[in-house]
């Protein structure tokens, strides 16, 4: 594993460096997982072409509760059953108490 600071698309070119150091192909990199920047997919691309990207699994869902969430809002405006606090359709439904059924 490789670890550094930043977030920047130089992190991805020094990986490469330091793979390369350790005598091994950036090239032969199969696969990858990132979060969702666009300079992480592009220094992925610039220097593992051969890598497929795969997005971690944090930033997808986040994205996924966010649309879903803009749209129990906008349901919302016209069905009053779904006025309810946000955190009652994020609950495990066994986990609501009487009031909140």
């Amino acid at each position: 594993m490789y670890f550094t600071e930043g977030r920047k698309q130089e992190v991805v070119s020094e990986f490469s460096v330091d793979l390369m150091a350790h005598g091994r192909d950036p090239n032969q990199i199969e696969q990858t997982r990132i979060d969702m920047l666009p300079v992480y997919i592009k220094g992925i691309n610039d220097c593992c072409p051969n890598a497929e990207i795969t997005f971690d699994c944090f930033h997808m869902m986040k994205i996924l509760n966010f649309a879903v969430d803009q749209v129990r809002r906008e349901e919302a405006k016209t069905r009053k059953d779904l006025k309810k606090p946000r955190c009652l359709y994020l609950k495990n439904p066994s986990n609501l108490t009487g009031k909140q059924k």
